[in-house]
């Protein structure tokens, strides 16, 4: 045992000297605590292998293991350190019955430390930056400009549901008001339930069948598939056809960046058109500590990244702090950036168009104060959770775990409830923010038309789906349409509303090209309501028309068995490949509602349609069934090339939760 405790004392004493001289460490943070976890980790482990391997070779002289533990622990710590590593090795030659005394508190140390730096707090803050520093130059088309040539703000809200605004629970004072002096829709129906298709059909103006996306991880058209084969052009482009200035600040994560998907043919990108596109990005110290793990420690070497950053991941650094660190109070940082830009875009006569994408309040729920503890109050928590990030999160997953597993939706109504309550919080929050955005519009007293809707809604358990990409229920496809501005007019939309009509109505309100753009002028008089309404996700497409509601499954040959009634949860996590034999895809009815006197989606009337016993059912069904394929005969998701992930891509969709 004294092999060991001297192992395990030269090993952390390599450690510490590592930690205080700092090699390789260039991080404005210094992590101290992780820092000393893993010395003491790396310690332990190699000191009982090593301590155990030298046990009957060094006999009674533990100074020979201490010094290899030196060695080492400083072997990766630059010259000066090796150096040191070397001269404790040569010392651990020779009896020094001193140094003998001195390693067995240093080896008891070493364990100790584990446990003193999981004591330590952890820094929650991560440092978060913008994207360019400055606008770009305009395009110079020299735009005709007058007292009526508006302005565009089109603000779009991550996981924003439609009811969440009209809820007299939640205080919007703001969306209210936009609301009261504009145009407004109770709810638009967007085309899919995860933000990349959305966020692509809306910046592109196209239906999602021609857009092909199924979800954040399915197919990906190119910028050149959707030029040729549809005319697509992105709302910025046509922006800046007409001369206005283009900029934009997203704090989503997923529309950052598009990757390539080989040379040549790469994805079409969010930013398209976009003379400034300046996304939030953070520069998160884990990862880098986790390089400086690799490279500093024998631990770290010796094992594959995986295995160890695995361990470490989940002990010191595990998805709900990581998502706290990027996410909280992420709507200031938004507005922050939008007001500096908007701010230097209103010293130009120009006029500009503007997005402004907020990732609130999308997972995590964690509004700031003085929003927190307002609405979830912590007596409301479910037992055995509270209010905080951490709880969150955990109620999440085991929401999750829980349902994947047969426990009933009724089960789960009580974390459900406190979830949306959370949530709600954060919609409070978001209001605040765009009060805050507003304020930097009116300020400058140029006429300003706009639009805000979002890309999906939220389940907290209803229908069994906790947060979104899972089904097609109205939770997850209601989203707001408020329009605002001078020359709107105060009214409430009638009949059915798009997400894309977005698109439509601000070129139509600038005057710009709007050929080869689907949706409606909402602000056109007399338009027709959209009908029927389309929307989809990786393995299911709805369809809703004249009050009926169909959703089915969809498979196409070679596809991955996903959302198929006729598998079990263990086949469909499988993916395993199949060949549909009739036609190219496979459809297979799911559910079938009336919406109009069953909004909740809580009447299944698909058996009765299918065995007859309801003869206006089963009349709906096969109407809506042949709307349906003869939609799809337009779909061009078969067209889109394969896309692959990189390990970065998956880490970041997983740590959004869409990943399971």
């Amino acid at each position: 045992m004294r092999s060991v405790f001297a192992a395990v004392a030269g090993l952390f004493l390599g450690g510490v000297l590592l930690i205080a001289f700092s090699p390789a460490w260039d991080l404005a943070d210094a992590m101290l605590r992780e820092r000393l976890f893993l010395a003491s980790f790396n310690a332990i482990v190699l000191g009982w292998v090593l301590g155990l391997l030298l046990l009957k070779w060094s006999g009674s002289r533990p100074l020979l293991p201490f010094g290899f533990g030196m060695l080492a622990s400083l072997l990766f710590g630059g010259p000066i350190l090796m150096g040191l590593g070397f001269a404790m090795f040569g010392v651990s030659l020779r009896p020094m019955g001193s140094l003998d005394k001195f390693m067995r508190p240093m080896g008891i140390l070493g364990h100790l430390a584990l446990p003193v730096a999981m004591l330590l707090p952890a820094n929650e803050a991560a440092r978060v930056f913008a994207g360019p520093t400055a606008l770009q130059p305009g395009p110079g088309l020299g735009l005709q400009v007058s007292e009526q040539t508006p302005d565009v703000l089109f603000v779009v809200v991550d996981t924003l549901r439609a009811d969440a605004i009209l809820n007299p629970n939640v205080p919007t004072p703001h969306m209210d008001a936009l609301r009261e002096q504009g145009t407004w829709a109770p709810y638009a129906v967007t085309p899919a339930n995860q933000t990349l298709p959305s966020h692509l059909s809306l910046f592109m103006g196209l239906d999602i069948l021609k857009i092909g996306q199924r979800g954040n991880l399915s197919r990906w058209p190119t910028a050149r598939q959707l030029e040729v084969d549809w005319k697509g052009r992105s709302l910025a482009n046509r922006m800046g056809d007409l001369g206005y200035r283009t900029a934009a600040v997203t704090s989503n994560p997923l529309l950052a960046k598009v990757p390539d998907y080989k040379e040549g043919n790469p994805y079409q990108s969010f930013r398209d058109g976009f003379q400034t596109w300046a996304p939030l990005q953070y520069a998160e110290d884990w990862r880098i500590y986790l390089q400086w793990m690799q490279t500093q420690t024998l631990l770290g070497v010796s094992l594959p990244d995986r295995y160890l950053g695995s361990i470490l991941g989940k002990v010191l650094n595990p998805t709900a702090r990581r998502n706290f660190r990027e996410h909280f109070g992420e709507g200031a940082l938004t507005t922050d950036q939008s007001v500096k830009y908007l701010q230097e875009l209103q010293q130009s006569p120009e006029p500009y168009y503007f997005c402004a994408q907020y990732f609130d309040p999308h997972t995590p729920y964690i509004a700031p104060p003085p929003f927190a503890g307002t609405i979830a109050r912590p007596e409301l928590a479910p037992d055995g959770f509270d209010s905080s990030y951490q709880s969150d999160f955990e109620m999440r997953v085991q929401m999750r775990n829980d349902l994947r597993g047969g426990a009933s939706i009724e089960s789960q109504k009580a974390i459900g409830d406190f979830q949306e309550r959370l949530y709600w919080e954060e919609v409070a929050y978001f209001d605040a923010e765009l009060g805050r955005l507003l304020e930097a519009v009116e300020q400058s007293g140029r006429p300003t038309f706009l639009v805000l809707t979002a890309d999906h809604g939220e389940g907290f358990g209803r229908h069994g789906n906790v947060e979104h990409g899972d089904s097609l229920y109205d939770e997850e496809l209601f989203v707001p349409m408020i329009l605002f501005g001078s020359g709107v007019p105060q009214a409430q939309l009638a009949g059915a509303v798009d997400m894309i009509d977005a698109t439509r109505t601000i070129l139509a309100r600038v005057g710009a090209n709007a050929d080869y753009v689907d949706g409606r002028d909402l602000l056109a008089p007399g338009a027709a309501p959209n009908e029927p309404q389309l929307s989809v996700r990786i393995g299911e497409v709805c369809l809703r028309s004249n009050g009926w509601k169909l959703t089915m499954q969809m498979r196409y040959a070679g596809e991955p068995l996903l959302g198929d009634p006729d598998e079990s949860i263990e086949n469909q996590e499988k993916a395993q490949k199949v060949q549909v034999e009739q036609g190219n895809y496979r459809l297979v009815p799911r559910h079938l509602y009336f919406l109009k006197s069953d909004p909740q989606e809580s009447q299944d009337l698909l058996t009765a349609a299918q065995d007859g016993s309801n003869a206006e059912a089963a009349k709906e069904l096969a109407r809506l069934e042949s709307q349906m394929r003869e939609l799809l005969n337009q779909d061009y998701y078969p067209e889109l090339p394969g896309r692959e992930l990189s390990d970065k891509e998956k880490a970041k969709l997983e740590a959004l939760g869409y990943v399971h």
